[in-house]
């Protein structure tokens, strides 16, 4: 993981296929892994063979949250193609137990999330949360821990205290701009800050696709 091209998760964050091609065929001799979603949703296989055919690590970011069995179901399914997942861990200890033990059998990595990177504490306050973001951040993790999860994503502003607690937990953050510019995640870094931290991947979308050249993305770290 000492290639930064493989520390960066490009985020799919279109819906359009034409869209994803212009977008992969600029990036794909670059960059290793690619966080898919509403196009998954949309294409379905047709976006995961072409990642596979050329290669590429699947980050499945569909944030799973449902009865146990039903969540074991949808790991069987995944399985074949993607490489990493995300699970809510509000999902709970017995969900994400067996999250771990199908996931470990069928050799893929379950991703725990939190609190979203757009939240913050008055967001947390209108479902019913009382703690604040980063208490929230290390309650969710802690169980996460505790049944066997040992992927995360979390804002780049609690990758310090998350390792601190949990230093042998692999994080991945959203939130990665250039310039810092803030836009529908109101928690986020630069790369450089981010990568400074020892974050393990950073996920980007839109400054990636910005940039005439995705290696220009060197002059940035």
């Amino acid at each position: 993981m000492n290639n930064i091209f493989e520390k960066i998760i490009v985020a799919v964050d279109v819906i359009n296929f034409d869209e994803f091609q212009v977008s992969f065929s600029k990036t794909k001799d670059t960059f290793l892994w690619y966080k898919i979603h509403s196009i998954f949703l949309k294409e379905h296989r047709r976006i995961v063979d072409i990642l596979r055919e050329n290669d590429k690590k699947v980050f499945l970011d569909l944030k799973f949250f449902d009865i146990p069995a039903t969540v074991e179901k949808h790991i069987m399914v995944i399985s074949d193609f993607a490489d990493m997942f995300t699970v809510h861990l509000l999902s709970g200890k017995d969900c994400l137990k067996r999250v771990v033990g199908v996931s470990f059998e069928k050799g893929v990595i379950p991703v725990g999330v939190s609190v979203l990177t757009s939240f913050s504490r008055d967001d947390l306050m209108d479902i019913g949360i009382v703690n604040d973001v980063i208490d929230e951040v290390l309650r969710l993790v802690e169980l996460g821990v505790s049944e066997g999860i040992t992927h995360f994503v979390c804002s780049p502003m609690e990758v310090d205290v998350i390792k601190n607690e949990f230093p042998n937990v692999k994080l991945i953050t959203p939130g990665i701009r250039i310039t810092g510019q803030v836009d529908d995640q109101k928690r986020v870094m630069t790369l450089k800050e981010a990568l400074g931290k020892g974050v393990d991947w950073v996920v980007m979308g839109r400054d990636i696709m910005r940039l005439n050249d995705p290696r220009e993305i060197l002059n940035y770290v």
